[in-house]
């Protein structure tokens, strides 16, 4: 399953970063590559998915690509998700958990000072 949201904050592209890199690694993301200040490539799961069976959409494989672009004093954040697995398996609500975590992170940089 792929997802891709954005958002956009302000100010300094490095604060914005370096908060993003903090927050995400306390969602259980490894670091894959780190370009500062323009790119995160994360990691989480490590179960792929082939057949139908309960599961968490946190444990399943997903790489996470996350991309700033400085644009005046605002800085446009992109998040895109790659969750190994049949696209049919995933459940609206597994969307609206990736979604919430873009949601979530939003809100972190937003009222971090």
């Amino acid at each position: 399953m792929r997802l891709s949201k954005g958002f956009v904050v302000r100010g300094s592209i490095i604060r914005v970063f370096e908060l993003t890199k903090s927050y995400v690694v306390g969602m259980k993301y490894v670091v894959e590559k780190s370009n500062v200040p323009n790119l995160l490539v994360l990691k989480r799961g490590g179960r792929v998915l082939g057949s139908l069976h309960s599961f968490e959409v946190e444990d399943v494989k997903t790489m996470l690509t996350i991309s700033f672009a400085e644009k005046g004093d605002e800085v446009h954040v992109t998040c895109d998700y790659d969750a190994a697995g049949d696209v049919n398996m995933f459940e609206s609500s597994d969307k609206s958990t990736l979604e919430n975590e873009v949601a979530k992170l939003h809100y972190f940089l937003l009222t971090s000072k």
